[in-house]
């Protein structure tokens, strides 16, 4: 097989996809979108009165960044997947980006549902549950909660699309080892930015986070132009 062939074949298979076999990568990209505008809105201080802020403080706008960055992250994980280029990522990274996102979706949805229907219901007994924060919680059950289910539902069925559309096809050029560090260091990246924006630390999910993530896609990179390298030298020499 000559250089390059591989990849052809990639190419060549995904042109016969159908946009119902990668639909989710799509929904995935749009839906993470569109929830960015009001977080850069908060980010920079914009009114949040309707949840019950009457004022936005740093620590708010903080975590509106880092929501930012990760909605980002979402939705162009959720369109690699579905993407013949997304194969020049490390697999087990972005597979594993997307199941975490998945989960961290749907548990962020069942626990902040279940409290906010209870308060609505008067089950959980809030001390000074005023008009403004009742509106909140209709807010977070109509709006905000259902946001991370779908996202969660996106990445999951991107995943389990990526798997079967790109079943039996050649592996992306790399070794093992190089592939598997790539893995590590984009997944370990990730943590980080989420740790980052739980802990409200800008250097953390814009810094480190990002850093180490992009530091794995150069391995991935590097290993797959010089396993290209590797082969193309090989084919000169026997010629």
């Amino acid at each position: 097989m000559r250089m390059g062939d591989g990849w052809e074949r990639v190419q060549e298979h995904a042109q016969g996809m159908t946009s119902t076999k990668r639909w989710s990568g799509y929904a995935g990209l749009v839906w993470a979108l569109a929830y960015i505008p009001i977080h850069i809105y908060w980010a920079f201080g914009g009114s949040a009165a309707f949840l019950g802020l009457a004022r936005t403080n740093a620590d708010f706008q903080i975590a509106n960044w880092g929501a930012s960055v990760v909605l980002l992250g979402a939705g162009l994980t959720a369109f690699a997947l579905v993407r013949p280029w997304g194969r020049l990522l490390p697999r087990w990274g972005l597979l594993g980006t997307a199941w975490i996102g998945a989960v961290a979706g749907s548990l962020h949805f069942v626990a902040f549902t279940v409290v906010v229907v209870l308060r609505l219901t008067g089950v959980m007994a809030v001390p000074d549950y005023t008009p403004l924060l009742r509106g909140a919680d209709l807010w977070n059950l109509l709006v905000f909660e259902p946001w991370f289910l779908f996202m969660g539902i996106f990445l999951a069925v991107a995943a389990i699309q990526h798997v079967r559309l790109f079943r039996g096809q050649p592996k992306p050029a790399g070794g093992r080892l190089a592939r598997a560090v790539s893995a590590i260091l984009v997944l370990g990246g990730l943590v980080v930015v989420l740790y980052g924006v739980y802990t409200f630390s800008p250097l953390t999910f814009l810094g480190y986070g990002p850093a180490l993530m992009g530091v794995g896609l150069g391995v991935a990179i590097w290993a797959g132009l010089r396993r290209r390298d590797d082969r193309l030298g090989w084919e000169i020499a026997e010629v």
